[in-house]
């Protein structure tokens, strides 16, 4: 479940301000829950503007979905565009999908990784948490053509399996056909990435046996990957004492964002002070996007078999969430490089 508390402070606004977008009142309040597989409407080989414009009014234009009820009133409070992700999710719940697709993680050798996990959260006083009940792994697999087909194919799970499995909600364009000068994933809405939903709650998750969860270990303890969150120390922690599984390469987002000056006014660089910060706080800064946390949904049962399509499109925008902010906050300049 999300970690971070409510961002107050979400005052309706009359006009732009620091360069927000605000939505026409006439705007039909939608809301993006990606790019389904299979559509061939948007034009992808233009430029990295017109695919950013063609996807964003694509999504604008898209029908209501299970989600937008839950997020609706928000949407209008605030006045910012959603923020959006129009990549990969592939909802986990074997054994074998999961060797499957960490091979795929692994051959991608992404070296940073968004990370975020949900349990269900308990309401009574005195009882300890619940165990971890999902892991989301979101990574970027760049522009170029992809080895991922040249992954041993488990008997088990035939590649026609794959590509037509329920366990897959949808998926953006294909590896390899966006041009070399697009700009950063946060940008593109996720269009080069995947984001892995490990419900490891699930019974088909539960064989820890050696072959079936040796490359999440690997994948966990390894420096060489690194892993950006909010809270990702208490994630950390909570895996640790979940599965006894010690993490490493952990990026914290509050620490960097609070190294991290965010603007320039008038050539003169600028930063946020010392705060506690949400990774919805955090996206509204950097991107001017509004990151939807209904209570509901982040208070919900993530134990539940299988997840609803709203609890695994939340739980995809949260580890895309941490991805983006850990992108752009690298480029910030760092307050003690400004003094020096």
């Amino acid at each position: 479940m999300s970690k971070e508390n409510t961002e107050s402070g979400n005052e309706s606004q009359k006009g732009p301000v620091g360069g927000v977008r605000l939505l026409p009142k006439s705007f039909k309040t939608t809301c993006s829950l990606g790019k389904q597989s299979g559509s061939s409407t948007t034009p992808w080989g233009s430029t990295a503007k017109d695919v950013l414009q063609d996807v964003l009014q694509e999504n604008l234009r898209m029908e209501s979905e299970p989600l937008q009820s839950a997020l609706s009133g928000h949407y209008c409070a605030a006045q910012l565009y959603p923020f959006t992700y129009a990549g990969n999710i592939h909802y986990v719940t074997s054994s074998t999908e999961l060797t499957w697709h960490l091979g795929h993680l692994l051959l991608c050798k992404p070296v940073v990784i968004g990370f975020d996990i949900e349990w269900r959260p308990s309401f009574t006083t005195g009882v300890p948490p619940n165990r971890t009940a999902l892991m989301q792994l979101c990574f970027c697999h760049g522009t170029e053509p992809s080895a991922l087909g040249t992954c041993e194919v488990p008997a088990t799970l035939q590649p026609s399996t794959l590509s037509t499995s329920t366990s897959t909600l949808h998926s953006g364009p294909k590896i390899g056909c966006l041009a070399d000068s697009m700009p950063p994933p946060e940008c593109r809405m996720g269009l080069d990435c995947t984001c892995l939903l490990l419900h490891v709650a699930h019974a088909g998750m539960q064989q820890k046996t050696s072959g079936h969860w040796t490359l999440l270990k690997k994948l966990l303890e390894s420096s060489r990957i690194q892993k950006a969150g909010l809270n990702i120390m208490g994630d950390a922690a909570k895996i640790k004492a979940d599965f006894g599984i010690e993490m490493g390469g952990l990026i914290e987002l509050k620490v960097m964002a609070n190294e991290r000056c965010f603007c320039n006014v008038s050539l003169v660089t600028t930063h946020q002070e010392s705060r506690r910060w949400s990774l919805a706080g955090l996206i509204e800064v950097l991107m001017h996007r509004t990151l939807f946390k209904p209570h509901h949904l982040r208070c919900g049962n993530w134990e539940a078999m299988p997840l609803s399509r709203e609890q695994q499109l939340y739980a995809a925008y949260d580890a895309f969430a941490s991805l983006s902010a850990y992108n752009i906050l690298k480029d910030l300049p760092k307050r003690h490089e400004l003094i020096s």
